[in-house]
């Protein structure tokens, strides 16, 4: 019944998230952006909400239907956070890659974005 709605709203802000890459302005100063710590960085990712919707999905789905005993699960869910930290590390040394090249060729990397959010809107409607 609500779906339609979050289907306009989805789409209006990715709407607007492309209207804000379209009209971005180049940024040469870091420091402008402020800069962050190693527990900011910290607090962010233990709040993140898709780091939360896999661990309860991985939890609720591959882990606790098929084992009772609390050892087991207890090893798995830290083989959980284990692979979570290193997709989480793996993420951070190919953001820090692509961060070079996006640099690089700032405005193509900006309409090519832009293009898919419009490009994602309208296949949500």
């Amino acid at each position: 019944m609500i779906e339609p709605y979050f289907k306009i709203v989805g789409a209006a802000y990715l709407l607007y998230l492309a209207w804000q890459i379209a009209f971005s302005t180049k940024s040469n100063n870091d420091a402008a952006h402020g800069q962050s710590s190693f527990l900011s960085g910290l607090l962010f990712q233990v709040l993140n909400i898709k780091s939360i919707l896999y661990f309860l999905t991985a939890m609720s789905t591959f882990i606790l239907p098929y084992h009772n005993s609390n050892v087991a699960a207890l090893s798995l869910m830290s083989a959980t956070i284990l692979i979570g930290c290193a997709a989480l590390l793996l993420w951070s040394i190919f953001g820090a890659t692509f961060k070079k090249i996006f640099l690089k060729y700032d405005k193509l990397v900006n309409t090519i974005m832009c293009l898919l959010l419009v490009y994602s809107a309208i296949a949500i409607l």
